[in-house]
């Protein structure tokens, strides 16, 4: 599990211009917060695997 807050999602989301939020839904599974995004260009080739921390 992993507990941050919409502003530090959202920085991150910020200093990856090539990506899309597309929903964030708080508490959309219980206590999770559901957070969709897109890529810019190439949406359908796979995300590089060092693409998330």
């Amino acid at each position: 599990m992993t507990v941050t807050t919409p502003e530090v999602v959202g920085r991150w989301l910020q200093s990856r211009p090539n990506l899309i939020l597309r929903a964030f839904m708080e508490q959309a599974w219980g206590i999770q917060d559901v957070v969709i995004l897109y890529k810019k260009a190439g949406y359908f080739e796979p995300l590089p695997a060092r693409a998330f921390p």
